[in-house]
Parts: C-alpha cells; structure tokens; sequence
C-alpha cells in the first residue's frame, strides 16, 4: 500500500461561505463519485471557524446560520477524512488564515494509485480556489516586505528632512515623502485592511472600500501633489 502526502501555499482570497459550500461538495460528493475511496469507508467532515468570542465546530457549511462570516474571524479550517476502519484512505485538511505563512492545505491519501489520487484532489481544491483570489498578495511579503518598509521609511524620511532643509532640494523632499507614504501605506494595507484571507465578512466590505478610496488618494496625491508639482517647478519656475 502506498502513501502519497503533497502540501501547498494558498494563494490570497476573499472566502465566501459560498466558496466553503463547494469546497464540502467537492470533498463529500465528488471525491466518492471519483472512487476515491472504498464503499465501507466512513466519512467525517468539519468546518472549524474561530472568532472572538471562541471556536464553533460544524459538521457541514449548511449548520451554519448567518449570511456573512462574523467580523472577528480569524481562521477558518476544513478538515475531510475518510477511511475503513483504523486505516485512513484520505486526509484533507484546509486552513485559510490571515497569516500568509498559516495559509495551505494538505492532502494524504493510503492506498493504490496514492500518488494520483492527491494530484487529483488538490488540483480540484486549486481551480475551486483560483476564482476568489484576490491581487493583494503584495502586501504579505514577510521579511522581505518588513525590510522594504523600514528601508522605504528611512530613506524617504532622511530626503524629506533634505528637502526641507535645502530649498534647492524640494524634489528630493518630493520623492522622500512619496516613500513614507508608500511605507506607512503598505504596512496599514496588510495589517488592518486587507489580510491575506478576508474573511467575507460585514467589516471586511467596508474596509475593502475603504482601501480602494485610500489608493484612490494615494494616486492622486502623487500625480497631482508630488509629480506634476515637481514638473511646474523644474518647466515653469513657480
């Protein structure tokens, strides 16, 4: 008997309750219609979802009752498993988190064709999951993104001082307070707007909306505040 066991990122996500629900149908209908596993095998489902105020455990997406994801949430895990007897067939375990590095799921499957089979269930989790990623990935960079930041801030608030100091330099002052702006933005982004997973959720809408009005302003404040400020010096001298 062979024993295959593959292991995966998640990509960044918006996770509807809609996207639960297929995931469960994917694991509890389809894996079975594919023979995946044995006719005496017995199957055990859950979604796991923690919040402020404690862990509910559901043994299907449609136990639980409210429209959104409550506004604490904090991870979500979906776990499959299926077997005969002692002896495990499949274990799929999901967890989706607003921590880049917490965020992947892992298949295990026993038996013939071990090695397929977890090919086969996790490429169906990945196009299930692909729909709902989300472009925000730039803002969970880890220690790369930590060290640009602090890079980012440090430099741009040394060209700032320059700038006001040497009124000859305004535009290194221009560029330095584009780098701050840029710095502060990015760490606000990924830590209090956009998670890695957002969790639908009420509080997660509004503060979508609120970043894209919050880039909106970023934009223009570097088309018409820095660089088209800095172009009118340079061209017209005022």
């Amino acid at each position: 008997m062979s024993q295959f066991v593959q292991e995966k990122k998640l990509p960044p996500i918006e996770l509807t309750l809609e996207l639960a629900e297929r995931l469960e149908a994917l694991l509890t209908t389809e894996v079975r219609e594919r023979r995946v596993i044995s006719e005496k095998a017995s199957d055990e489902f859950s979604m796991r979802i923690a919040d402020a105020f404690g862990t509910e455990t559901l043994g299907s997406r449609r136990e639980y009752r409210p429209a959104l994801l409550s506004d604490s949430t904090s991870e979500v895990r979906i776990r499959y498993r299926s077997g005969h007897k002692s002896e495990s067939e499949i274990d799929v375990d999901i967890v989706f988190s607003p921590q880049r590095e917490w965020s992947r799921y892992r298949v295990e499957v026993q038996g013939d064709s071990a090695r397929e089979i977890a090919l086969a269930t996790s490429d169906a989790i990945d196009r299930l999951v692909e729909p709902h990623r989300r472009t925000h990935g730039y803002l969970h960079l880890g220690l790369v993104g930590f060290i640009a930041r602090s890079l980012g801030s440090w430099v741009g608030a040394t060209m700032l001082v320059a700038g006001v100091v040497r009124p000859s330099l305004a535009w290194v002052g221009y560029a330095g307070a584009v780098l701050v702006v840029l710095s502060v933005a990015h760490w606000m982004g990924g830590r209090y707007m956009l998670p890695y997973t957002i969790f639908d959720s009420a509080q997660a809408r509004r503060r979508s909306q609120t970043w894209k009005w919050f880039v909106t302003g970023i934009a223009t404040f570097l088309l018409f505040g820095t660089i088209l400020t800095a172009m009118r010096r340079r061209i017209f001298g005022f």
